[in-house]
């Protein structure tokens, strides 16, 4: 019993794993020991967002297809594996500035933001830029896969459909949760996977700043945008308290992951003026209004 191959060999861990091979993909450029460990992190990063990417695509087709308690278990993974990035980062914080420095020479111009992967989950969860396909070199077929990521719904385009097609509104979910529970317990768990690859974002660049001290990075995390860029985004897009009208209804306000981000860690909201799934976008000004709102309701 049990799978064979064509020569009649039985399985074993190392050939269904393919260990040998996988065990000869960390070839350094140079001769310091630090570079070993800094090849099997990002590797390793790789791995786990090709999960990822899995789980993300898993997601948006339940939502589609109305299935949300396997979205939910789906962003449940999600969750779990983001926490696990953010906690590996502390391993390259054991290399010391000085040991990154005796090869950080030798990987320019290879860059973080070369990275595919880290493009596509943010292009399949809703935060999409046609800018970074034309700033690809061209090598395999990276442009492609993010034209097709462009291209297709994300997490936030078919929530906002299933919003839609169940005709609720930020404040229906929010102020009568009871009556929409399944889609508020979906909007919670797209909130905790935004929050948990900002946070890893957010890890990641400050880790990147203390190799570097605050030099030039060669490998890091994305950001894009500076932080005035937030200010202005916000306050062109959030709720207008003078107009009466309410934002959107695909982007939502969670009080309790608004309440976790301001919490000192505004740097989060720092890293991008865009949530992944376009969910957070207005939290603090909506939140302030409806503050506001209820204080003068109050009185």
């Amino acid at each position: 019993m049990g799978y064979q191959d064509a020569s009649g060999r039985r399985l074993s861990y190392d050939s269904y794993l393919r260990i040998p091979q996988l065990l000869e993909l960390q070839q350094g450029l140079t001769q310091a020991h630090d570079e070993l460990l800094f090849i099997v992190v990002h590797q390793v990063y790789e791995l786990w967002f090709k999960v990822l990417i899995d789980e993300l695509e898993s997601v948006r087709t339940s939502i589609e297809t109305e299935d949300l308690r396997a979205a939910r278990h789906a962003l449940t993974r999600v969750k779990v594996i983001e926490d696990l990035l953010v906690e590996q980062v502390a391993v390259l914080e054991t290399m010391a500035p000085q040991d990154f420095l005796t090869f950080r020479s030798e990987l320019a111009p290879a860059s973080g933001f070369q990275s595919v992967q880290f493009r596509e989950i943010e292009f399949l969860s809703g935060l999409k830029d046609a800018g970074y396909i034309k700033a690809l070199d061209g090598e395999g077929d990276a442009r492609a896969r993010l034209q097709r990521r462009l291209n297709e719904p994300s997490l936030h385009d078919v929530f906002s459909a299933l919003m839609e097609r169940r005709g609720v509104t930020v404040s229906d979910l929010y102020r009568h949760g009871d009556r929409h529970a399944d889609l508020l317990e979906l909007a919670e768990a797209l909130l905790d996977h935004d929050e948990g690859f900002r946070l890893w974002r957010l890890r990641h660049i400050e880790m990147v700043e203390r190799q570097t001290s605050g030099r030039s990075v060669t490998s890091q995390a994305p950001v894009d945008r500076p932080a005035s860029a937030i200010s202005n985004r916000h306050s062109a897009s959030a709720s207008s308290p003078s107009s009466g009208r309410s934002a959107p209804s695909c982007r939502l306000v969670s009080p309790r992951t608004a309440q976790g981000c301001c919490r000192g860690g505004r740097g989060v909201i720092r890293l991008r003026s865009d949530s992944l799934v376009n969910l957070l976008e207005v939290r603090f000004d909506r939140v302030h209004a409806d503050g506001q709102a209820l204080g003068d309701a109050a009185h």
